[in-house]
């Protein structure tokens, strides 16, 4: 990278083709003194370090025990001049951010649970704001265990849920509904989009789960549980809340699963356990959401479907999907042909069913009417991928 014109632009020079150049300029260009891992992941704790920054506002005052921290306008942006003239963040607990915007204090809050939107729903001039997420949950199985080494069982186990009664318990009196989420590639909403999942032929059957079972050798026993060779189908779900909604989702599921003869035992643990558990593979079936901060789906393949990385542990993955990743998607230059690839392939990889796409979900904001050009969310905003320029922000005359 060398200086362009001006100060201000740069001369990128990639050492191959590459599909996605602007990906890394999404925000992931940092200040030279962040460039040590010990500075970037330390320095910033007490000091937001307002000289390393740009953009159209700069710190103003900042307090990291209170957790607040203010903006106001940056006299050296050479942009459009921002609308505000102060921006103020407060860190706050669940109640005390509703009671905060009830009162007036703040102008913007979150409303995505049945129970805060109730708490808001009869207030005067204020908008509710729906949206997508830009996220996925997922659910997967630990095809390394013994109970689903059998890719019958494991399409099985899948085909005993009923995603729309799942979504309906996880958005109880949200007033939200999405089109099916078919990928971990594409959203809906983006070209080249493929319900990769229904290419792959999933659909809820607990008739066709059954036969696969019955295939595969399980026989319900007297109590309704499978067995095979003296063991019975019992897999454990741990769940990392006390959240009721997520105690509904894991008995809804605990639920279709019997009805098919899969005995899912549901572990509550403390969430503070997830990240040890997840990575030891402490499970038999785990569900988990990860959020997408780019459009640039096909970019991140490797990451959802190689061997070798961390998000998907259900143990489908091997070197002939391996190589098909890095020939047929990772190596198309043309943006358009490497997603249409990218969703090819992933069809392909669902067959397996090691994990599946549940639902991309609802963000939903409270905020005082006449704040326009919001974007609640820095990764996908009210307009999901079009995030709005933050100095675009403001008040209505």
């Amino acid at each position: 990278m060398v200086q362009g014109a001006t100060p201000k632009t740069a001369i990128v020079t990639f050492k191959s083709e590459f599909a996605w150049p602007k990906m890394p300029f999404g925000g992931g260009v940092i200040h030279p003194k962040l460039a040590d891992p010990d500075t970037f992941n330390k320095s910033m704790i007490n000091n937001p370090h307002a000289e390393w920054g740009a953009g159209p506002y700069t710190v103003d005052q900042f307090d990291a025990n209170k957790g607040f921290i203010s903006f106001k306008p940056n006299p050296n942006w050479w942009g459009d001049k921002p609308m505000l003239d102060k921006v103020t963040f407060t860190a706050m607990d669940s109640q005390a951010s509703i009671n905060a915007f009830k009162n007036g204090q703040i102008d913007q809050v979150s409303v995505g649970t049945k129970d805060r939107l109730a708490q808001v729903s009869g207030m005067k001039d204020i908008t509710i704001h729906r949206a997508q997420r830009t996220a996925s949950s997922l659910l997967e199985v630990d095809a390394d265990k013994p109970q689903f080494k059998d890719v019958k069982v494991r399409q099985a186990f899948f085909m005993a849920i009923n995603l729309d009664q799942q979504k309906k318990i996880a958005w109880n009196g949200l007033d939200y509904k999405e089109v099916p989420a078919g990928s971990f590639t594409l959203f809906s909403f983006q070209p080249g989009y493929v319900d990769a999942l229904a290419e792959a032929g999933y659909k809820y059957d607990p008739k066709a789960a059954n036969k696969l079972l019955d295939d595969a050798g399980w026989a319900k026993g007297s109590d309704g549980v499978r067995e095979k060779d003296g063991v019975k189908l019992s897999v454990v779900y741990p769940v990392f809340s006390d959240d009721p909604t997520a105690a509904a989702l894991a008995q809804s599921l605990q639920k279709m699963e019997k009805e098919v003869g899969i005995d899912l035992k549901v572990d509550v643990r403390p969430s503070n356990k997830f990240s040890d558990d997840y990575t030891s593979k402490n499970w038999d079936v785990a569900g988990l959401s990860f959020t997408s901060s780019d459009p640039y789906g096909a970019a991140w393949f490797c990451q959802l479907y190689c061997m070798d990385q961390g998000l998907n542990l259900s143990g489908v993955q091997n070197a002939e999907t391996d190589k098909k990743i890095h020939d047929d998607v990772e190596s198309i230059s043309d943006p358009e042909k490497q997603t249409a690839a990218a969703m090819k392939l992933e069809a392909q990889i669902f067959k397996e069913w090691g994990l599946i796409p549940q639902w991309n979900g609802p963000m939903i904001f409270a905020t005082k009417k006449g704040l326009a050009n919001l974007t609640p969310e820095p990764y996908s905003g009210l307009d999901l991928f079009g995030v709005q320029p933050v100095e675009n922000l403001g008040w209505e005359k």
